[in-house]
Parts: structure tokens; C-alpha cells; sequence
């Protein structure tokens, strides 16, 4: 493991451990999934952070500026955490929605690919603040007869 890739690892440990004094504690799934992500994408976040000079997590306080948000969303490193961050349960870690971090990052790059200028951070954060993320995907409730079921029907025939 390279040493910057433990130095971000440690930190994103310090940020998990942080939770216990954060007022809205974030799920354990949460925490498993930001940690599983890191460790699956590590060079996706070294990378991302070369591309943009923006470190995506653990969050550096700041929103990137415009020319950090226009590399963030011309970069396929970026762009795959991106896409993963917006897969996330929706709590916060750290006081940071990171799911809609993600949902509204994506709209804005994918705005800003079909021609649409960037906001400016200070829209962006407004954006993920009073985002009303969409519900996950209902469970289907398609009654499919099970292959049991199917045979027995099909023997009767």
C-alpha cells in the first residue's frame, strides 16, 4: 500500500470514528460502504484528486471551486466515485450527505456535458442541502409462479 494511500486511509478511518460525536449518527451500512468503496478505489481517488485538486473525502470543509467542479466532472476517475458516493445510504457522515453529494454532483456534470455552464459552488451546496433524494427502487411486487409452482401447472396440462 502506497503511503499516501494510508495517510487518506487513516483519515478516512479518523472521519468513520468521528461518528460518535456527530448529532445525526450515520447507519453502519454507511460506514461499511464509504470503507469498501475507499479500499475497492483507491487509485480512482488518488487519480480524481491529481485531476481535479480537489480531495472528494474525507471532506476538506470547502466546495470545489469552478474549475475544480468542471475537472471533477471531466474526469472518468471522478466520475466512477461519483457515481458509486450516490449509490450510498442516504445518512450523513461527518455531517456530510455524501449521497447527495453524489445525486447532485451527477446532475450537474451530466448538465455540464450537454452544454449547461456550472454553477457556482455556493448553488452547488444549496443544491445538496435541499435535495430531496428519490426513493429507492421499490421491491417488485410481480407475483412470478416459482418453478415448482410452474411445473405442477404445466403437469396438469
Amino acid at each position: 500500500m502506497h503511503c499516501s494511500t494510508r495517510v487518506v486511509l487513516i483519515a478516512v478511518l479518523a472521519s468513520l470514528g468521528a461518528l460518535a460525536d456527530d448529532s445525526l449518527v450515520c447507519k453502519q451500512e454507511l460506514q461499511a460502504k464509504v470503507l469498501s468503496t475507499f479500499q475497492a478505489s483507491a487509485e480512482a481517488f488518488r487519480q480524481c484528486t491529481a485531476d481535479s485538486s480537489y480531495q472528494i473525502f474525507p471532506y476538506p470543509g470547502a466546495m470545489p471551486s469552478t474549475p475544480q467542479t468542471q475537472a471533477i466532472c471531466q474526469s472518468p476517475s471522478c466520475a466512477v466515485l461519483v457515481d458509486q458516493i450516490a449509490t450510498f445510504p442516504d445518512c450523513e457522515l461527518a455531517e456530510t450527505p455524501l449521497r447527495r453529494v453524489g445525486l447532485v454532483m451527477n446532475e450537474v456534470c451530466t448538465a455540464y456535458a450537454h452544454g449547461q455552464p456550472l454553477p457556482p459552488p455556493r448553488q452547488i451546496a444549496d443544491r445538496i442541502n435541499n435535495y430531496t433524494p428519490p426513493s429507492p427502487p421499490a421491491p417488485s411486487t410481480s407475483h412470478r409462479p416459482s418453478a415448482l409452482r410452474l411445473n405442477s401447472v404445466l403437469e396438469l396440462q
